[in-house]
């Protein structure tokens, strides 16, 4: 959620907070400037009221209600949901449940942006072929395009698909979190993660041999996961630094919250909140610029090559 903005500073109806500090703090802020008490009369997680000292007057300040004010009434967004998945529908066919679908991306100043979103039932086939076909319409060809995901049968055979050209990569993080479920060697975890990172096929080779000495399951069980897909050293395409599914974690992270708002108000909070204030935010960034490279990518250079002059 975002503050609503006013010129005069004042809390206005409509106004969200992230938290209920916020509000507080703000709250105080304006009863210096305009010489006013209050008194709290409610304070818990799901409700914050306050009302002037004299019991007189009849003024308050409902969170709860504020909050109502803004996302509306459950029930007035259930009612809603009819006409708003069936405008879902006629531009995308197909069914709307639970499971939210998110592709993201790093940019050339290293930073994480949001590329699509899509709602389905759960994870399964169809899900997986219609968000994807939904985010080639969008994205259209790309050269030497790399996806990385978890092993998820339904992910492998949908960008097998419909991004046949493209390469697809395995999350270093899940496979090391099924050898921890499957193989209790501290010692194997380590050199898997050695091996995983390297970047020429010399130094991989002699951290699996380790690997296969220390406990030859794990070897073997690496080996059934095939190198390319987990390995940098192997990989067929540009995979960089991106070894993990992290940076989708990191948006499922920001909407935790969201999620709790009924559907319509989800998927507005992720236009607005999301992808519409993120990328203005960025373009207004980049207008500033005054190099060739992003801010990350020049820095980076800078610092290589200091390292190069003290050689």
């Amino acid at each position: 959620m975002t503050e609503l903005r006013n010129s005069s500073g004042d809390i206005i109806v409509g106004q969200v907070y992230e938290t209920k500090k916020d509000l507080k703090t703000k709250l105080g802020i304006n009863a210096m400037k305009k010489f006013f008490e209050f008194k709290v009369k409610r304070s818990n997680k799901e409700r914050f009221e306050v009302g002037c000292v004299d019991d007189g007057c009849m003024w308050k300040l409902s969170r709860e209600h504020a909050l109502e004010l803004v996302r509306g009434s459950t029930e007035e967004s259930y009612m809603s949901l009819p006409s708003y998945c069936a405008m879902l529908e006629a531009k995308n066919p197909g069914k709307y449940l639970g499971t939210l679908f998110v592709a993201t991306c790093k940019d050339g100043n290293n930073q994480i942006y949001p590329l699509a979103f899509g709602v389905g039932d759960s994870e399964n086939d169809a899900s997986w072929n219609w968000f994807l076909t939904k985010l080639q319409g969008a994205i259209g060809h790309i050269d030497d395009l790399v996806f990385i995901s978890d092993r998820h049968e339904s992910i492998r055979k949908a960008i097998s698909t419909i991004f046949p050209d493209a390469h697809h990569g395995a999350c270093i993080f899940h496979i090391s979190q099924n050898l921890k479920n499957h193989f209790k060697h501290e010692r194997a975890h380590l050199l898997y993660f050695r091996a995983a990172t390297a970047y020429c096929i010399l130094e991989f080779d002699c951290h699996m041999v380790q690997i296969f000495k220390v406990d030859p399951h794990v070897g073997n069980y690496l080996h059934a996961a095939r190198y390319e897909k987990w390995a940098r050293a192997y990989f067929n395409g540009k995979r960089y630094n991106l070894m993990t599914t992290n940076i989708a974690e990191c948006l499922n992270s920001i909407t935790r919250d969201a999620r709790k708002l009924p559907i319509t108000n989800f998927m507005e909070y992720l236009r607005m909140n999301i992808l519409q204030n993120w990328f203005h935010k960025c373009r207004t960034e980049v207008a500033k610029m005054d190099s060739h490279l992003t801010e990350w990518a020049d820095k980076l250079v800078q610092e290589n090559n200091q390292k190069g002059l003290s050689l």
